[in-house]
Formats: structure tokens, C-alpha cells, sequence
């Protein structure tokens, strides 16, 4: 009978500290990114994390950006913080051919990317400033996950403006970066509630991720538009620039804008969101073209890569730097577009081609990572 008691209470020691681990503070570290984009791509992002700065990579075989839950213990996120070796820094030797953007690309299957070419990168031009007012007038935006913040002081005095995490918990970023809280979806109501409270000083307030996606934050724009009024219309008094739902750039995801912004007439959207990945700079282009003209806003790029989700191999580096420099130089001159936020600030790249990263494995900026953030573009 002893020993049934002892086993007993062990038992219920045992219980109480694996519910203890169940609670994550929050502002505890809880990350996660990967992406599973537009096409059948399931790969987990779980890039919603409590956090106060970025200094992991989670894993998980559910779909991508997708709001970690408090029950998942904090002592088991070393299983899960793998993988993220697989990400192929673009090295020095890789450099931008300066090609017209009608060039014609060469195939990833038989070119080989010489090193003669020059990357466009000036080291002592001026930010470019035009545009981009969420983002203290700048075109350029980091969308960070998975490295330390300290990567960003390598970005003062530069293109980069602001900075995101798909999440309402701000990390450490060094001074000349404001920090652009999302609402992620209905998960994320709680925190945003807490810790959006101050002036935003007309900083991007960015809303519900991937609505049109299952996996994402699933919702109708009905839905979206209640969220809206509750919760994103209220931050246009604190000094915050709103920001409209990203949507993939699929014809359900731009079917999803134009219904939103139908129902959402009278709210007070200051620009409209969109996430795109095309190995066609042109599509990109055109993306951008048909959600402004559906919307009347400018457009904030949240989220955009050189990738294919269809059928057939992705681009080599010479591909990526023709579907950069294209994209780029675009978005310095259009008026239709306000901000980019390249996903290449993410390690390990979460499913997109790797060639798309801005960083070595060191966390220091490569060759393309020098062309975002002090290229003339």
C-alpha cells in the first residue's frame, strides 16, 4: 500500500510539472517560420511566436505562418529547431549581370553563373527614400525570422525602414527600423489587444495573414471585415498606417481582395497587402498592378520570392538576380507600390529557393543581400 501511495504521488508530481510547461510567458521565445506556399506547398511557418527578438527556426508538417499554440511546451522546441542548414547562402561569387529586364533568362538546367558579371550594388548610394510612408519613407522592409536580431545592425543608414514578424511581439531592433505589429488572425486578438496600445508614429499596423489559405488565417472577408472594424480601424487614432489583408496572389487569393474591399468600403485602409512568389518578374508586376486597381491603394508587398510552386525547376542565380533586379527596379518607380518586404531575411528560407536568402550562414550580408539594402536598384 506504501509503495501504491508513493507511485501515486509521483505520478502527480510528474503531472504538475509537464502542465507547468504548457504555459509559455508572453514574452517568452516561441517561433517558428516555414512556408507552405500557393501550390500544395506544406511546409510548417510558425512564425506567430511570443517572442522579443528572432533567434530560431521551428519545424512542423503543418501549413506555414500559422500562430503557435501556448500549449505547446517550451522545453521541446530543440526537437523542432532543425533543418535549417539546408539554406544556401548566395555566395561572393555570384554577382548580377546587368541585363535589360527583356532579356531572356538562361536555363537553370544548363547555365552556369560566371563570376564576371558585376552585382549593381553601390555601397555609397543614398537610401532610397520615395514612397514606402509605413516604413519610414522607404521602399525597403525586412521581414526577419529565425536570426538573432543583431543581424539588422548591418542595415543602418540604408534602404531598410521597417521590419516585421508576423507577430504582435516586437523585437530589439537597432534605431532607424520601426516595427510593423500584425495582426495575424483571430488567434493573435489577445496580444494584440496587450501590446499595441502606444502611437504607432505612422508605422504599418499589417493585418490577418493568408486569409485566403485554410492553413493561414482562414477567414471569409466578411469575417475580416468585422475583424477590422473591432480591432485594425481603432489603430488609425494611435498614428498607425493600415494595412490591408495579404492574400496570395492566386486568382482565389485576388478574388478574396476584391471582395474586401467591396464589403470594407468605408474603412480607413491605407494600403492594400499582398504576398507573391513567381519566377516571372512580370508576374510580380502584374500582381501588384491588379490588386491596386482593385483596391485604389498602393501596394505593400509583405511577402515575395523567386519560386516555383508549379511544375518544372526553379531559377538558377542568374534567373534570381534578373528576377531581382526587375522586381526592384519596379517597385523604385512605381507609385503603385509603396513597400517590398523580400523573404529573404528568413533562415534557412522555409521552403522557398535558397537563392532567394540575403544572408550567409554566418548571418552577414551576401552579394544579393548588399543589392536590397544598399543597391541603387
Amino acid at each position: 500500500m506504501a509503495a501504491l501511495k508513493l507511485l501515486n504521488l509521483i505520478a502527480v508530481i510528474s503531472l504538475a510539472l509537464f502542465a507547468s510547461n504548457l504555459s509559455t510567458p508572453a514574452n517568452a521565445l516561441s517561433t517558428g517560420l516555414a512556408r507552405e506556399h500557393h501550390l500544395n506547398r506544406q511546409i510548417s511557418h510558425e512564425a506567430i511566436a511570443r517572442r522579443s527578438s528572432n533567434n530560431s527556426v521551428k519545424r512542423a508538417n503543418n501549413k506555414r505562418c500559422k500562430p503557435k499554440s501556448s500549449a505547446v511546451s517550451s522545453s521541446k522546441t530543440s526537437i523542432v529547431a532543425v533543418a535549417t542548414s539546408s539554406a544556401v547562402a548566395v555566395t561572393s561569387s555570384y554577382e548580377a549581370p546587368k541585363t535589360s529586364s527583356e532579356a531572356p533568362k538562361t536555363s537553370p538546367q544548363t547555365t552556369q553563373v560566371t563570376t564576371s558579371a558585376k552585382a549593381p550594388v553601390s555601397t555609397g548610394s543614398a537610401p532610397i527614400t520615395s514612397g514606402g510612408s509605413g516604413c519610414n519613407g522607404k521602399k525597403l522592409g525586412i521581414a526577419l525570422d529565425g536570426w538573432p536580431t543583431s543581424v539588422l545592425d548591418q542595415l543602418a543608414n540604408s534602404n531598410a525602414g521597417c521590419v516585421y514578424n508576423w507577430s504582435p511581439w516586437a523585437g530589439n531592433y537597432p534605431n532607424g527600423l520601426s516595427f510593423a505589429p500584425m495582426l495575424w488572425g483571430d488567434k493573435q486578438i489577445t496580444p494584440w489587444l496587450q501590446l499595441i496600445t502606444g502611437n504607432g508614429n505612422g508605422a504599418y499596423a499589417l493585418s490577418f495573414n493568408e486569409p485566403d489559405q485554410s492553413g493561414q488565417s482562414n477567414m471569409s472577408p466578411q469575417h475580416a471585415v468585422d475583424l477590422w472594424w473591432q480591432y485594425m480601424e481603432p489603430k488609425k487614432n494611435q498614428g498607425y498606417r493600415l494595412v490591408s489583408p495579404a492574400t496570395t496572389n492566386s486568382p482565389d487569393g485576388l478574388a478574396w481582395q476584391k471582395q474586401f474591399f467591396q464589403l470594407c468600403s468605408s474603412c480607413t485602409i491605407h494600403a492594400a497587402g499582398i504576398h507573391v512568389y513567381s519566377t516571372d518578374p512580370q508576374t510580380t508586376i502584374s500582381v501588384v498592378e491588379q490588386l491596386n486597381s482593385i483596391s485604389g491603394k498602393p501596394v505593400v508587398i509583405l511577402e515575395n520570392g523567386d519560386h516555383n510552386f508549379g511544375i518544372g525547376a526553379q531559377d538558377d542565380m542568374n534567373g534570381i538576380w534578373q528576377y531581382w533586379t526587375t522586381v526592384m527596379k519596379y517597385v523604385k518607380t512605381s507609385d503603385k507600390v509603396e513597400s517590398i518586404f523580400p523573404f529573404s531575411f528568413v533562415k534557412g528560407e522555409a521552403g522557398i529557393n535558397p537563392l532567394n536568402t540575403a544572408l550567409d550562414d554566418n548571418g552577414n550580408l551576401n552579394d544579393l543581400g548588399n543589392y536590397f539594402v544598399r543597391g541603387n536598384w
